[in-house]
């Protein structure tokens, strides 16, 4: 579902970021180093394997990993979604010179096979990339169709992923947005995020995902928000970015709710800076597992010191105070992304890229039981951007070459 990081780990908040300092890996950020292919960086640090090793193959051509068919239409800007029953893709068709268009919906009830929605939204690429998640209910996709200001919020529903129907706007909470930027799904409904104008937080809760309301989070002027469900609830980040020369960001606050429309503010005694938030028009994931919450940093570019290194903030108190960890800390590097993150039986996967200051490109698929300790895993030459557990299995989509992999942990010999 999240472009840039979906992450869970097994014991406290994890809030994925950057670390953009010369300085070494501050003490208890142990870095364990794992299976690596042959295209991986040299580790700077002593590494240690730690508990809770990943079963993942590193090489996607390793025991374990299944290449499903191409997808047709070949697609941009993909966001993947899964329930108990089917796996959906919504992304722009690539047009002429690689230009996203229209967008469209695929699914797949084994991850290897797809076939094209039918009735999905007509609708062509505007501002943030098509959004879609997946609950007991079913399926829904969110977009923004261009009105050349004030634009119109597209929401469209699905029961199985295949039929879809698209939501009118006049039933929505408004039909006119600044855009929509994401969709989540917990046990008991939905929540789609976005801006309202002139730019201020958006979040509307749905049940059944077909009648949407208001929630009771405060609007902030051009407001970043981090969502993410938990078995009991939901969680928030919220800040409000500065609106005036020199203005700064507002503190981060946390909010919980029991039903994703009434929310309560936590008292905090730290808190990850305002631009661990910031997103470039999307949202910075949040998520839960096993009694954890975590949101990541979607990356940091052009670093001039040649030192950025992908890290975590974890919370072992519900978001009353957090802690920042490592990532990526065998790598000095001039840039990296984020570009997703999932939970497995094994914890948690992050899928992402790291620039070197050769210019060399290294992809991953890095994996922590508790986001302290992180094992790692290149996965050169595929560009893994989207990650998304279905049932016991990992569905992982290259945006190098439009291929879709599947991997299903291989049974002992």
């Amino acid at each position: 579902m999240w472009r840039w990081v979906n992450m869970v780990c097994a014991a406290g908040l994890v809030l994925a970021g950057c670390s953009g300092s010369d300085e070494a890996v501050e003490e208890g950020d142990t870095v364990a180093s794992t299976e690596v292919v042959e295209t991986a960086p040299a580790a700077d640090d002593e590494s240690e394997a730690g508990d809770g090793a990943s079963p993942l193959a590193c090489s996607l051509d390793e025991k374990g990993w299944s290449q499903s068919e191409g997808l047709e239409p070949a697609l941009d800007l993909v966001s993947v979604a899964a329930n108990d029953e089917a796996v959906v893709v919504v992304g722009a068709v690539i047009v002429g010179e690689a230009q996203p268009g229209g967008i469209v919906s695929l699914r797949s009830a084994d991850g290897l096979e797809w076939e094209q929605g039918v009735g999905f939204p007509e609708v062509t690429y505007f501002g943030p990339p098509p959004e879609v998640a997946g609950g007991p209910a079913g399926f829904v996709a969110v977009a923004t169709r261009n009105g050349a200001a004030p634009n119109t919020p597209v929401v469209a529903f699905s029961p199985d992923g295949t039929s879809w129907e698209e939501i009118e706007p006049e039933t929505l909470p408004e039909n006119e947005v600044a855009w929509l930027s994401d969709v989540f799904a917990g046990p008991d409904g939905f929540l789609i995020v976005g801006n309202h104008l002139p730019n201020e937080l958006l979040a509307w809760y749905s049940a059944d995902g077909r009648t949407w309301s208001e929630t009771d989070l405060p609007r902030a002027e051009i407001g970043e928000i981090a969502v993410a469900p938990s078995g009991s609830g939901w969680m928030a980040l919220t800040s409000a970015s500065g609106v005036g020369p020199g203005e700064e960001p507002s503190p981060v606050r946390v909010w919980t709710s029991t039903d994703g429309s009434q929310w309560s503010e936590t008292d905090t005694l730290g808190v990850p800076p305002p631009e661990a938030l910031m997103a470039y028009g999307q949202t910075v994931p949040l998520t839960f597992f096993g009694g954890t919450w975590m949101l990541a940093l979607v990356g940091e570019f052009g670093v001039t010191s040649g030192n950025s290194r992908p890290v975590v903030w974890v919370s072992t108190d519900d978001g009353v105070t957090w802690n920042e960890h490592s990532v990526g800390g065998d790598v000095t590097s001039t840039a990296y992304a984020i570009s997703d993150i999932a939970t497995t039986d094994f914890g948690v996967i992050v899928a992402g890229s790291q620039d070197r200051p050769s210019g060399v490109g290294e992809s991953f698929l890095h994996h922590s039981s508790d986001g302290v300790v992180w094992q790692h895993c290149w996965t050169n030459p595929r560009e893994i951007s989207e990650i998304e557990p279905f049932g016991d299995a990992l569905v992982a989509y290259d945006a190098g070459s439009g291929d879709v992999y599947l991997w299903n942990e291989p049974s002992a010999p």
